[in-house]
């Protein structure tokens, strides 16, 4: 809301900047011009006296939301997209792609049939709309395209978009904003949930097979807006590191691009930061039943005995706290033991980009154990075997017939043979992956 833009189109309605943004009068009797909401709480309305009109905000008062629907905003966001690819960006990462344009005659969202929990905790009301207007409108895909046209002029960029959406809504938008000539890569919110279970993710694999075929997503289990994987996927008591080295291999693993988080590779846990502490304007809006999301965002410990983990110089204290167990992770530690996550993390990332099974579009989901997630990765003799114990108690699996006698990639936990190499016993939390090649070759 500092922007000259802005501050120019808040003073006047004879600005000539008004446009840009997302005007309304109020309703006869001063409530805002419909029921949208913002993501983090209260109205997406804002009132500015200066021209008797709301402006919108799908997110802080002092974030309004430029107006897509206006020409000079697209031009002046390619415009931008320019100036950062002639300066040799490889690419952009496109925040919450799915809000850029808004229904324009301001209908009301109805209520959800179901509550979000994928965009937003169920105790803030957001939740309980379907956000039929306030985004996922079709416009957005024409703006794609001219970014897309845009990026063709300087090979090998990409672009890569956040879909804020519902579970069953985020896989359709995700196969229209990758059409050829749009989008790269997408992410939705569903493996940032706090399922980490093998029917989860059969069911996920399932429905990606059918809705969004043809989509090549990008995989997250982390990102600046979830708490930590090592936190978030782990039930009560269960080791941290395994479930942190369980998830690396599943990234590494399933069907599309990994996207690693900071902090993943070292296995670091959600911070407890104090109210007083807090930066996030999320949390201290909706504390104490939701602590927004500055627990994922400390920083990086790369030294154990070093102020700040040495982040920042001595006496410089960063924007938010390192705590001791975290500081237990850091990374010259984790560089001295050859069976820490960094190093596991290192290994599995050669594996994937060395291995053309992870670059293979093929993913079968094959019959195992309840608890247990078993499918194959690529073709022929390349494929690969992946195989994950997703539970806390050791799990026997008979291997496929074809599998049977074959090297070990890569694994974590307890995992022993039995029945003359025909069947494995799986403890609690351990993962494998099986090349094509035999023991003999």
């Amino acid at each position: 809301d500092s922007h000259p833009w802005f501050d120019s189109a808040r003073q006047s309605r004879d600005s000539e900047w008004g446009e840009c943004f997302v005007w309304a009068d109020p309703k006869p009797n001063g409530d805002p011009p419909n029921n949208w909401l913002s993501v983090f709480g209260g109205p997406a309305w804002t009132f500015e006296p200066r021209r008797n009109q709301f402006y919108l905000h799908n997110f802080l008062t002092s974030q309004p939301d430029l107006n897509f629907h206006c020409p000079l905003v697209r031009e002046e966001a390619l415009a931008i997209a320019r100036w950062w690819l002639e300066r040799g960006v490889d690419g952009f990462r496109l925040d919450t792609v799915n809000f850029y344009f808004h229904d324009q005659a301001l209908r009301d969202n109805l209520p959800a049939a179901h509550q979000d929990d994928q965009v937003v905790p169920t105790d803030n009301p957001y939740s309980l709309q379907n956000h039929i207007y306030d985004k996922n409108q079709p416009e957005v895909c024409g703006f794609l395209e001219s970014l897309g046209d845009l990026l063709t002029e300087f090979p090998g960029a990409i672009a890569l978009g956040e879909v804020g959406a519902t579970e069953e809504r985020a896989l359709g938008l995700m196969q229209q904003y990758q059409q050829p000539g749009r989008l790269n890569l997408s992410y939705t919110f569903d493996l940032l949930s706090p399922k980490y279970s093998a029917p989860h993710f059969r069911d996920v694999l399932a429905r990606e097979s059918v809705e969004a075929e043809g989509v090549w997503r990008c995989l997250a289990f982390s990102n600046h807006d979830v708490r930590r994987a090592a936190t978030r996927l782990n039930p009560s008591e269960a080791p941290t590191e395994a479930i942190a080295s369980s998830a690396m291999a599943m990234l590494m693993c399933l069907r599309g691009t990994p996207c690693i988080y900071q902090g993943e590779e070292l296995g670091l846990t959600e911070v407890d930061i104090p109210y007083d502490q807090l930066v996030d304007p999320y949390g201290i809006a909706f504390w104490p039943t939701y602590k927004g999301r500055d627990g994922c965002r400390t920083p990086m410990p790369w030294r154990h005995d070093r102020p700040h983990g040495a982040f920042t110089e001595a006496g410089q204290a960063p924007w938010l706290p390192i705590p001791e167990e975290h500081l237990a992770k850091a990374i010259d530690l984790q560089e001295a033991q050859p069976g820490s996550v960094l190093h596991q993390t290192r290994a599995l990332v050669a594996l994937h980009c060395d291995n053309v099974a992870f670059h293979s579009d093929r993913l079968a989901v094959l019959e195992s154990p309840e608890d247990l997630l078993v499918f194959e990765r690529g073709e022929g003799d390349a494929c690969v075997l992946c195989v994950f114990n997703l539970s806390d108690a050791p799990i026997a699996f008979d291997l496929p017939e074809p599998w049977r006698g074959r090297v070990s990639l890569q694994s974590r936990g307890d995992i022993e043979a039995e029945g003359g190499g025909t069947q494995r016993r799986y403890g609690r939390w351990s993962w494998q992956v099986v090349a094509s090649q035999s023991t003999a070759g």
